[in-house]
Formats: structure tokens, C-alpha cells, sequence
């Protein structure tokens, strides 16, 4: 189900920037993997960057109350010495150059999200979830693009 509202949802615009979402995995536990790029950035740096400044407004942050936050993410590395080349088309999809990722052995990041909740037993209860958190996700992209923060 979070599969087809992703892929529903993005890409989608904000002040002309097209945003782009990309799932590396089908969860079989409903755990995702997935990052974020905007239209025109190749460069994975740029890619990171932009990926940290949403976690940094997505994640816990001690001088705000835990229930300020909407929904929390949190990331996780992918070093190419282990990952190798299995999440080159991923990257491609996104729009990135990959030669960076390939030839010097360089980190991505990516968000971490358990979607599993005991209380989602229901389709309308899943679908109240889900949808919330993709709104939040736009709400929170959004904000970035009109503080100008794309790197």
C-alpha cells in the first residue's frame, strides 16, 4: 500500500522544482528505504546534503517536545565497499551521476522508515497513516525549497 501512494505522490512540484522519491526495496517487513533528489542535481553530495536537511527537520531533536513531531525518520549509510554496484539504477533513477558513487567509492543516505503499527489494522487506518506521512514529507520538502536551502 505505501508503495503505490509513493509512487503515486512523487514526483511533485514545488515553486517549479520537480522532486523526485526513489524506494530501494519492496519491504518485506515494512521497512523502507528511500532518499529524495530535485530536478537538475547530478551530484551526490548535493543529493546527501539535501536528503540531511530533511531528516534534520524529520528527526528527534531535543529542544523540541517528542510529540512537535509529526512523523520521525531516521537514516542509515551505504558505503559502496558494501553495497557495490546494487543500487546503481536507484541512483540513476534520481537523476545522479553515479561515477562518483563507482569510482570513489563514496556514501549515500538514505531514510530508514518502519511503516509497521500495530494500530494500522484496517485499510482507512493505514491509509490516514501513510497519507499523513507523505504530506508531511512534501510539507517538510516544501519548506526547505522556499528557504532556499537545495544545495
Amino acid at each position: 500500500m505505501i508503495i503505490s501512494k509513493f509512487n503515486k505522490e512523487f514526483p511533485f512540484e514545488v515553486n517549479g522544482k520537480k522532486i523526485t522519491a526513489e524506494l530501494f526495496n519492496s519491504p518485506d517487513i515494512d521497512i523502507l528505504l528511500y532518499a529524495f533528489n530535485y530536478e537538475g542535481n547530478t551530484d551526490i553530495d548535493k543529493f546527501n546534503e539535501f536528503n540531511l536537511e530533511i531528516l534534520k527537520n524529520m528527526s528527534f531533536d531535543i529542544n523540541r517536545p517528542v510529540n512537535s513531531h509529526n512523523y520521525m525518520v531516521v537514516s542509515t549509510t551505504l558505503d559502496y565497499r558494501t553495497y557495490g554496484n546494487a543500487v546503481n539504477q536507484h541512483l540513476k533513477n534520481l537523476g545522479l551521476d553515479i561515477t562518483k558513487w563507482t569510482k570513489q567509492k563514496s556514501n549515500i543516505e538514505l531514510f530508514r522508515t518502519a511503516v509497521m503499527n500495530v494500530n494500522l489494522y484496517t485499510d482507512e487506518l493505514k491509509n490516514y497513516y501513510y497519507d499523513g506521512f507523505i504530506s508531511e514529507i512534501k510539507r517538510v520538502i516544501s519548506k526547505i525549497i522556499e528557504e532556499d536551502k537545495l544545495y
